[in-house]
């Protein structure tokens, strides 16, 4: 593949699109050499810019499809950088790379699942009221991780400590439900209550039922 690559990257000097555009794959999925996403984009472009559409349809759609190619490179290249912040510890990162692992990823299938909870694990740790309540609601519907309705509490607790709305509408949640602990139809509104004045929809609407 290291050979072939670099047969093609020499050919790539006479402007063939489809040469420039099998480089581009190369560069972007790391076949023959290391995955280069700057590099992928700039031999898509080349290759677009160097094919002849004489037909307005087919220009249309190859328009279409270039944009939706520099679109998922720019995508790809943010997520770099997300996880080279994270590596160093920035806790929003972490919450970014777990969102995009559980709902945008691109390849990897059967990896982004698990990334999803290691990066947002990795953020709950470090005290993030946010990821505390997106993996403590992993816990309680058994999604990705085994159902664990304690650890899910604890989870939302900690956020709830630190004041975070959401976080306090779960833990009313669970005290209502019992979910994790034993019901508790007043610690529910008193949770319920300190969500709702920080403006929690959810929460306003759990005490109007109640």
């Amino acid at each position: 593949e290291r050979e072939q690559a670099a047969l093609w990257i020499h050919e790539a000097e006479q402007g063939d699109p489809e040469v420039l555009d099998i480089l581009a794959r190369c560069y972007e999925k790391g076949i023959g050499m290391e995955h280069d996403y700057e590099s992928a984009k700039e031999y898509y472009t080349r290759a677009y810019k160097s094919e002849i559409r004489e037909d307005a349809t087919d220009h249309f759609l190859d328009e279409r499809f270039y944009q939706a190619r520099m679109a998922r490179l720019d995508k790809l290249i943010q997520v770099e950088r997300w996880e080279e912040m994270a590596e160093r510890g920035d806790v929003n990162a972490m919450v970014q790379l777990s969102t995009y692992y559980e709902y945008d990823a691109l390849y990897e299938e059967e990896l982004k699942p698990k990334r999803a909870i290691y990066w947002l694990r990795k953020a709950a740790d470090s005290g993030n009221a946010l990821a505390q309540v997106l993996l403590g609601s992993h816990y309680e519907l058994g999604n990705v991780v085994l159902k664990d309705n304690d650890e899910a509490f604890r989870l939302y607790s900690l956020a709830a400590e630190q004041g975070d709305a959401w976080g306090q509408y779960e833990v009313g949640h669970c005290y209502e439900r019992g979910i994790g602990v034993g019901e508790n139809m007043e610690e529910a509104i008193r949770y319920y209550t300190l969500s709702a004045a920080q403006g929690g929809v959810e929460a306003r609407k759990a005490l109007h039922r109640i």
